[in-house]
């Protein structure tokens, strides 16, 4: 996969990527230097229309603990809550969370 925006590429890793992979993952999805730049906007947007237009994708579906920025995110989206798992998972300070459900169907998809 290899999926380019303005500002991003987006492809499959590599073993060189090792090292970049355990910062980014460290930090969840993106190292908090880059947080509040629209990166994981931009990125997840290139990702869905990617596939449901490459991939032909009927649904897109995404889930979370974080009720303030990824459910946000999800909302810029387009995306719908589906569902409020209560109490399903551990953050990270081992305290019991709700797990938000969201989805978006390729009928509902436009490029923002």
């Amino acid at each position: 996969m290899r999926i380019e925006t303005q500002r991003l590429l987006i492809r499959d890793y590599t073993m060189d990527d090792v090292k970049d992979l355990h910062d980014i993952l460290g930090d969840w999805f993106f190292h908090q230097k880059f947080w509040r730049q629209g990166y994981a906007f931009e990125s997840c947007r290139a990702v869905i229309d990617y596939a449901f237009h490459e991939l032909d994708a009927h649904k897109i579906f995404a889930e979370s603990i974080d009720s303030i920025k990824s459910v946000g995110l999800m909302k810029k989206l387009g995306m719908q809550l589906e569902g409020i798992q209560r109490s399903h998972a551990k953050d990270d300070d081992g305290n019991w969370a709700d797990l938000y459900l969201y989805g978006l169907f390729k009928n509902d998809w436009y490029v923002l």
